[in-house]
């Protein structure tokens, strides 16, 4: 008895998972807070020890109205193909996540991840500007490892997939934390023998005017068409519209018919007009290249051009 004792206790092995820190908001300059986290529970796969098919078998019987054996078992497969953590339940009530833990210790390969997800302002002329997160894909992991010191796309699920949650990436996420843990030998932790905190995103505050933006979505009346203001005092934009839209908390979870549809609409509420459309700048351009030929010093206040309206030679 005291040699098992002794084999069991040296199979006591130290983990560690990570802690995901809570990503930075992003306030307009109107002090309206646009987006922000809130904290969620999911089913995640422990990358430590690969799921059995007893533990597959049990968490599809416990979510039996949310998911499929055969589901389980192909996000099984793709997390071990891939080495990433990969969600099997996102955004558990609390009822689940009680189901989960009072059968967790049978739950090998399994674990809980706590972690946030964003709540957009759900206004849609906000969605082009915020742009929207997204699972990770090797495209990120090629755009973010150029643009990151030391970025390990392993750490993330979801990035920042356009808008300023992307080009802001870096200063959004904050840095990971770890727990550690001596696990037994049947997988299942016991003792927290240490922590490293975490440090949470920074807060982004932006020039968009919430209420301006607002007000010039709602003009354009349901008619395609963008609308961007620039501030002559210091380039900044307090408004940038494009319509039609959507609300960015629309694609929290979108199945893949849905999004389909949205490609597919001709009027185009993912197509961003105001930063991709090319339209003729009209009039509007005259005053931008008055401005770009003082600051250069191609001319000056006291200077003035006749044009006759023709080019020659």
């Amino acid at each position: 008895m005291a040699e098992f004792l002794k084999d069991q206790r040296e199979k006591n092995i130290n983990t560690f998972e990570y802690i995901y820190p809570k990503r930075g908001r992003i306030i307009s300059s109107d002090n309206k807070v646009l987006v922000e986290d809130e904290k969620i529970f999911s089913v995640v796969i422990n990358l430590e020890q690969k799921p059995s098919l007893e533990s597959i078998k049990l968490l599809a019987s416990i979510f039996y109205d949310q998911l499929e054996l055969d589901e389980i078992e192909q996000t099984v497969k793709k997390s071990i193909s891939s080495g990433n953590q990969e969600v099997v339940l996102d955004k558990l009530s609390q009822e689940d996540l009680s189901k989960f833990l009072v059968r967790n210790s049978e739950l090998n390969g399994f674990s809980i991840l706590e972690t946030y997800r964003r709540v957009y302002d759900p206004h849609p002329s906000i969605f082009h500007v915020l742009g929207h997160l997204g699972y990770i894909n090797d495209s990120d992991k090629r755009y973010f490892s150029e643009r990151i010191d030391e970025y390990d796309p392993k750490l993330w699920q979801k990035v920042g997939k356009s808008g300023l949650e992307r080009v802001y990436e870096k200063e959004l996420t904050g840095t990971h934390g770890k727990r550690y843990f001596q696990r037994n030998a049947r997988g299942t932790k016991k003792i927290l023998t240490k922590e490293d905190e975490f440090i949470e995103g920074d807060d982004l505050y932006v020039s968009i005017n919430y209420e301006a933006q607002k007000f010039a979505y709602d003009i354009l009346d349901g008619r395609q068409g963008a609308i961007v203001v620039i501030d002559l005092n210091d380039f900044s934009i307090p408004v940038a519209v494009s319509a039609p839209s959507i609300s960015a908390n629309d694609l929290s979870g979108i199945s893949s018919s849905r999004y389909a549809e949205l490609l597919k609409d001709q009027s185009r509420p993912l197509f961003n007009r105001a930063f991709m459309g090319l339209y003729p700048p009209g009039s509007t351009i005259k005053p931008l290249l008055s401005i770009y030929s003082l600051d250069q010093k191609f001319t000056n206040w006291e200077e003035t051009i006749f044009d006759d309206g023709f080019f020659s030679d």
